[in-house]
């Protein structure tokens, strides 16, 4: 067991979540604790900090070197991966509240899911925020034109929609919303997308989203 102090501690030591505040991947995780209503204790992992993939003690909880990781010691289960974790506290602590109470419900919600980790239009928007927020040197050039493309495909889907995967919050919006809230806050050109702003502003609305999701860029 690694010896740590939490950095914010919320009670529970049997849920630990290692990551830093300013990673997207993090921030799902914490928006779907809240979510479950789940306690738990958050220790500050990744660069820069000494709990990193430089640490054999963090290496073995994650041989990725990687944040977020979702440990309860009580249950011997160490978890990586942010849109599993996700699934996990959904399955474990909401009972499918998150995700659907039918397997044809969660496969959209998890469709969601396995887009926001394999479109490489969406990927676009992670060199762009590299680029503007955290000192990356290159830009590619067609990088803001794929970003604006992601989210004009996210924009169309959300037609008639309240949410991703229908009209209450599930595991996709928790998947994509941090990565929604990059997009609004980049200083880039970006075209109407109308459902895309009505779906933020409902984001926003969301006080665990607020609390987790919307900060100053870093």
């Amino acid at each position: 067991a690694l010896a740590a102090t939490p950095h914010v501690t919320m009670s529970s030591p049997n849920i630990q979540v290692y990551g830093r505040t300013n990673s997207a991947n993090v921030m799902k995780v914490l928006w779907a604790l809240e979510e479950a209503g789940v306690k738990y204790a958050r220790i500050d992992a990744g660069k820069p900090f000494d709990m990193c993939a430089a640490n054999p003690d963090f290496m073995r909880l994650n041989p990725l070197g990687l944040v977020p990781v979702l440990v309860e010691p009580d249950d011997d289960v160490c978890i990586w991966e942010s849109n599993t974790i996700v699934r996990y506290i959904d399955d474990k602590y909401a009972s499918h509240r998150l995700s659907g109470a039918d397997p044809k419900a969660r496969a959209k919600a998890q469709w969601w899911q396995d887009w926001q980790l394999s479109s490489s239009k969406l990927s676009a928007l992670h060199q762009v925020f590299h680029f503007h927020v955290r000192g990356a040197r290159n830009l590619a050039d067609n990088a803001v034109e794929n970003a604006n493309g992601a989210f004009a495909f996210v924009n169309e889907r959300l037609e008639g929609l309240q949410y991703l995967a229908g009209d209450s919050l599930t595991i996709a919006d928790i998947s994509l919303g941090p990565f929604v809230h990059r997009y609004f806050n980049l200083p880039i050109e970006r075209p109407s997308l109308p459902n895309l702003e009505q779906y933020y502003q409902r984001l926003l609305a969301n006080a665990a989203f607020k609390e987790y999701c919307a900060k100053p860029l870093s």
